[in-house]
């Protein structure tokens, strides 16, 4: 399991979650984001390094844990966007991107 970053945005443009920080202004170190999604009952979060492909994993750190998706993260109109790899769409939250990748699992 990836370490917690010790750095927290104080700031928190609309759309992207504090704990994520800019792509542009990214640090190398690994993040872990919870988010409020779930996929089958099972909280997803978000793990990375900022500036790369993220992964977005149900149940983490549990013996149900699962991987759900690779999210993408670009710049678009100076804001981090979210895109689950292998589809075309793309959201500015977080936690939108990782409740997108547990719906799409369940097709």
């Amino acid at each position: 399991m990836l370490p917690t970053p010790t750095h927290q945005s104080r700031r928190q443009p609309t759309g992207r979650h504090p704990d994520v920080p800019s792509s542009s202004v990214a640090s190398r170190a690994p993040i872990v984001v919870p988010t409020a999604a779930v996929y089958r009952g099972l909280p997803v979060t978000v793990l990375g390094v900022p500036g790369e492909t993220l992964l977005a994993v149900a149940a983490l750190g549990t013996p149900q844990e699962t991987a759900l998706a690779a999210l993408r993260v670009r710049r678009h109109d100076g804001r981090d966007v979210y895109g689950i790899a292998g589809t075309s769409h793309w959201t500015s939250d977080v936690t939108k991107a990782a409740a997108a990748a547990a719906a799409l699992r369940e097709i």
